[in-house]
């Protein structure tokens, strides 16, 4: 099996719908009073043109897609008790059940780190949701740790 890892384009959508409707459903079961069960796919269509963003594809073939990462870029806002830096944070990684564990993650994040370097970027920042295990543990293997816990009380 080979992956190609590319930059998408516009016309790569279609294909990726199946891609998204696993991260939909997976986070509307992990925290269904959180998020919806759709709407990823829309959400990837803005990101076209965006100088601050990129999306990569894991593609199997040219019309098999098994796996995306999005990534954005920002700069530190200038308040006096920050730090200055550009950072890329990871919006979305997924990969298509039956194609995990076979290194596509691994192979996405890293060209996502190729692509934040590039663009003057010193660290790259995820969130992960409580209950999601499984991608709490793929990241921690391969270096990234805690800086932060977000915390979360209904009214």
């Amino acid at each position: 099996m080979r992956i190609r890892v590319r930059t998408a384009t516009r016309s790569d959508l279609p294909l990726l719908a199946p891609v998204c409707q696993t991260l939909d459903r997976l986070h509307a079961r992990i925290h269904p009073d959180f998020f919806r069960a759709s709407g990823t796919l829309q959400e990837l269509s803005h990101t076209f043109g965006q100088p601050n963003q990129t999306l990569l594809v894991a593609e199997l073939d040219e019309k098999r897609m098994v796996g995306l990462i999005r990534t954005t870029l920002s700069d530190t806002p200038p308040r006096p008790v920050l730090a200055p830096a550009r950072r890329a944070k990871i919006e979305e990684l997924v990969i298509l059940p039956r194609f995990r564990r076979r290194g596509i993650g691994r192979q996405l994040l890293t060209a996502a780190a190729s692509w934040a370097k590039a663009a003057g970027a010193s660290q790259l920042i995820l969130t992960v949701w409580t209950n999601n295990r499984a991608a709490e543990g793929f990241y921690c293997s391969l270096g990234y740790r805690p800086i932060s816990q977000a915390l979360a009380k209904n009214l």
